[in-house]
Order: C-alpha cells, then sequence, then structure tokens
C-alpha cells in the first residue's frame, strides 16, 4: 500500500512566495492607482487646454470680425472726409460761393435781375 501523504514544500518558501505575491499585487494596485490619477489630471489639463484655445479662438474670430466692420467703417469716413474737403475748397472760392448765393438765396450780381419760374427745382 501507498501512502496518501502528500509531502508538504517547506513552509518558509510558501510563505516568502506569499509575502513577495501579496507585495507584487499591491504593487500593481499601487501602479494602477497612480495611472489612473495621472491620467484624470491629464485629462483635466487636456481638457483645460481646450477650452482655453476654444476660448481664445471664439475670442479671435469676434476680434477679426469688430476689424472688418471697422475697416469698413474707416473707409466709408474717409470717403466723407475727402468729400468734405472738397466741399471745404469749394467754399473757399468767391465763384463757387456767389452761384450758390444766386441759385439758393436768389441773390443777384449788381445790374443782374432774377426770375425765378415755378417749376423750378431747387439745386
Amino acid at each position: 500500500m501507498r501512502s496518501t501523504e502528500v509531502t508538504k514544500i517547506r513552509k518558509d518558501y510558501i510563505a516568502s512566495r506569499e509575502v513577495y505575491d501579496r507585495s507584487l499585487r499591491k504593487r500593481k494596485r499601487n501602479l494602477m492607482k497612480r495611472l489612473i490619477v495621472f491620467g484624470l489630471a491629464l485629462f483635466f489639463i487636456i481638457g483645460g487646454f481646450v477650452s482655453v484655445l476654444h476660448k481664445q479662438t471664439s475670442e479671435i474670430h469676434q476680434a477679426d470680425a469688430k476689424k472688418d466692420q471697422l475697416e469698413k467703417r474707416l473707409k466709408t469716413v474717409q470717403a466723407q472726409q475727402v468729400d468734405l474737403n472738397k466741399q471745404i475748397k469749394l467754399l473757399h472760392d468767391s465763384d463757387y460761393l456767389g452761384k450758390i448765393a444766386r441759385r439758393d438765396y436768389y441773390m443777384s450780381k449788381d445790374g443782374e435781375i432774377i426770375f425765378a419760374s415755378p417749376d423750378e427745382d431747387k439745386h
């Protein structure tokens, strides 16, 4: 008959192996915790950068739109300024002033008679 006894492995080896396995599991668990924390921190940092980038892009588009609008306004104001400068030059001309005075205010030169017709348009 055979003996049914199982040989026991050295207890100190098993104990040291269990300690090693526990420390290995603990290190893996801690590594996973660190990776999760690092991943979440990275996620929030990248999310913050994306948010700032989106906000700045939006502000740039708004500034460009406002710049375009102001450039159009500048062109119209410059055109008005050119027209006004022409008018100023004309108003310094005495012949032009005399023409305007005769046309709008019915003033006349010496010896001149003005006849106004009822269907005449002003200007």
